[in-house]
């Protein structure tokens, strides 16, 4: 599996600080969970429709704020938001939201980024309910394509994993007005569909410890060339 570090971190210098600062909470391990990255912006559809084009998209902003999933004690991909009520999911800590201290709740991004532990080959389902859109891509492919302006809405999708082990994921959502919230889902072949948990998740090392600072400072060196 080729994996491209720079659609795994952003490259502002605002996101860099955050990402040198998050080295100070990772081992040598790496951490559990995906890092997520939060945007103040208005979200098109049109910046969704491939990994590429988010990448694309979300590479030429500045995030509010970068903390890994498992921030204020979350164990999972729950951000419902008390049935997608009109109130900001990722700033307080309940079942259904995420003391990411992000308070927006209007016109925002959001996109989590790592790897996901698979221990059965086969065919895995995948599954989001949100509103307004989001997405799932698994190895860079659009597996969960739930990408509108909506109330909330489920979609699923499929992948099959040839081989066990790490594979790269990025989950991602948007939020125009009004309700809002998402919920990530999934199972391996022969299980059960369940709420994603940070447990199945993680930012490996060295992409975390070593590219957090030494990647970073590389990427925006690039970025002034």
């Amino acid at each position: 599996m080729k994996t491209s570090f720079r659609h795994l971190f952003p490259a502002s210098a605002a996101a860099l600080f955050s990402l040198i600062v998050l080295t100070a909470r990772v081992d040598a391990q790496g951490f559990t969970g995906l890092l997520g990255s939060f945007y103040n912006n208005t979200p098109a559809p049109a910046n969704y429709v491939s990994l590429s084009a988010l990448n694309a998209h979300l590479h030429t902003l500045t995030p509010a704020v970068v903390t890994p999933s498992t921030t204020g004690g979350k164990t999972n991909f729950d951000f419902s938001n008390n049935g997608y009520f009109d109130s900001a999911p990722f700033n307080n800590a309940s079942s259904t939201q995420a003391a990411y201290g992000f308070s927006s709740n209007a016109n925002y991004e959001v996109e989590w980024n790592g790897y996901i532990n698979v221990t059965s080959i086969g065919v895995a389902t995948f599954a989001s309910t949100s509103d307004d859109g989001s997405m799932v891509f698994v190895d860079g492919n659009t597996v969960v394509n739930n990408n509108s302006f909506q109330g909330p809405t489920l979609q699923t999708g499929t992948y099959n994993f040839t081989t066990t082990g790490l594979h790269q994921i990025t989950l991602a959502y948007y939020q125009g007005a009004g309700g809002e919230g998402v919920l990530f889902q999934w199972h391996q072949a022969g299980a059960t569909l369940h709420t994603l948990t940070n447990a199945e998740v993680m930012v490996p090392e060295p992409a975390s410890a070593m590219l957090l600072l030494g990647g970073g400072v590389l990427l925006a060196l690039r970025r002034r060339r």
